[in-house]
């Protein structure tokens, strides 16, 4: 393979890994293809095993926002609970917060499973001129 990336042709890559046969330059090509196959798919294979690997942290992730949104946070101001008429006021900040960071990590899994769809542009009234050339004669 590295002798492909230099540049040999296949003819000198067969002549130098002294291959037999009237054509040697065939079973280089052969060989090269193999290794390109088996270096692909052991690419496929280590990013298959990272996507798995990150969907797992993201989703441990998700699990950790969504305990934070299930419990009651309160205000607390130099040194006491905030409150009206005896009662702590809920801190709404801290929920949305959480409700952001969801959604961060919601588009992090959306764009590593390949979910989110293209977007479509549709154009309109497109019109194209051409100068220096004659419609008419075109006709």
């Amino acid at each position: 393979m590295s002798l492909r990336v230099k540049g040999w042709s296949l003819a000198e890559i067969g002549t130098e890994l002294e291959y037999g046969g009237q054509r040697p330059d065939i079973q280089a090509g052969v060989d090269i293809q193999r290794a390109l196959t088996e270096s692909r798919e052991a690419r496929q294979d280590a990013a298959d095993s990272y996507r798995e690997m990150e969907l797992a942290r993201l989703d441990s992730l998700i699990l950790k926002v969504n305990e934070i949104l299930e419990r009651r946070h309160y205000i607390y101001r130099e040194g006491e609970w905030l409150a009206i008429d005896g009662e702590k006021v809920i801190d709404d900040a801290i929920a949305l917060q959480a409700i952001d960071r969801l959604e961060k990590l919601s588009a992090s899994r959306r764009k590593l499973l390949g979910l989110d769809a293209p977007t479509m542009v549709q154009t309109t009234g497109v019109h194209l001129v051409i100068e220096g050339v004659d419609m008419d004669a075109l006709s």
